[in-house]
């Protein structure tokens, strides 16, 4: 999501649509088919995955969120890990450098 963090819900029958958008909805990096919801049942803590995708998801029993659920939204290993972070200026001014450096020295 775009603001990580911790918020207050004062009303009844939040959507997990409407938790995810008071966090500033989710960036190209939040994968929407694999949200997970930590909801604590019987004393117990149990986590589940929720697809945000899928046209079914408002019949969910984890459609509405409960006082004190978490919701985590899992990163996209393809963009977190891909291209959009690789630092291309660094390496082309590196190579720029080792060529310049390399040119001045066999002359």
């Amino acid at each position: 999501v775009l603001r990580q963090g911790e918020y207050i819900i004062t009303s009844d029958n939040i959507s997990i649509f409407k938790a995810i958008s008071r966090a500033g909805g989710l960036t190209d990096y939040g994968d929407r088919e694999t949200v997970t919801i930590i909801r604590e049942e019987n004393g117990k803590a149990q986590l589940h995955q929720v697809d945000l995708t899928d046209k079914y998801i408002m019949q969910s029993n984890y459609y509405y969120l409960k006082p004190e659920d978490v919701v985590v939204v899992q990163p996209l290993k393809q963009k977190s890990f891909g291209f959009a972070q690789f630092p291309y200026a660094l390496v082309l001014s590196s190579i720029t450098t080792l060529i310049t450096i390399w040119a001045i020295l066999r002359n």
